[in-house]
């Protein structure tokens, strides 16, 4: 198997390669029950939430010898997940259409 790819720092990386697919996601509209809104809410605010814990592991795991732009990369996307954009409309959109978090 061969990676191909564009290097983003200087160095030699070591770690557990993922292979991703190509091509949009798979991502599949389902409509709630009146129920199941507030869950669908909670399951969204824990996959933020779960993911500002893994945008901070990684910054920390950063060492101190590595570029800056590395760390500000993470930072912006933590800075992201502030944004009221990416955070509270979603939330909005489930509660008034009862879509599903991933659409």
């Amino acid at each position: 198997m061969t990676l191909v790819g564009l290097g983003v720092s200087r160095g030699v990386a070591i770690g557990r390669a993922h292979l991703l697919q190509r091509g949009q996601p798979d991502i599949v509209e389902r409509a709630l029950e009146p129920g199941e809104v507030a869950a669908e809410v909670r399951r969204f605010d824990n996959a933020l939430a779960t993911a500002r814990q893994q945008l901070r592991a990684i910054r920390e795991e950063i060492p101190e010898e590595t570029a800056r732009d590395i760390a500000s990369f993470i930072d912006t996307h933590l800075l992201m997940l502030e944004d009221s954009m990416l955070t509270t409309t979603p939330v909005q959109l489930i509660r008034e259409t009862r879509c599903n978090a991933e659409w």
